[in-house]
């Protein structure tokens, strides 16, 4: 079931085709030290660490390259459900449909999956 257009955004841009699949997680970031009395010193450095894994299924070449440049940049700022992370892409991932090359006004249909882990 793909999402309503909108729901995703890269740099305040929605997303004009929805991703089907989305994943969202929280991490939470810790350091585990030895005290010189060999208990465990625990210290957390970040709670609630966001993590999104998107797909999208039958994207043309030109949707492509706009996920692409997103991917290739240091930073996006990634909307979801009305709050704005700020991330790193990482895991971009495209593969093209077999025998799709000649979609009219693209070089193909794609199926492309990334990780935009926050900063």
């Amino acid at each position: 079931m793909a999402l309503a257009s909108g729901i995703v955004s890269f740099n305040s841009t929605a997303c004009t085709i929805p991703p089907t699949s989305v994943e969202y997680s929280f991490e939470v970031i810790e350091s585990v030290m030895k005290t010189e009395a060999g208990t465990d010193m625990v210290s957390v450095t970040r709670l609630n660490k966001h993590k999104f894994k998107f797909g999208w299924e039958g994207i043309p070449s030109t949707f492509l390259d706009t996920l692409e440049g997103y991917a290739k940049a240091a930073t996006v700022s990634v909307g979801w459900r009305g709050q704005s992370y700020t991330c790193r892409i990482r895991d971009f991932s495209p593969q093209m449909i077999s025998r799709s090359e000649a979609y009219t006004a693209s070089d193909g249909l794609w199926n492309v999956s990334l990780t935009a882990t926050e900063v």
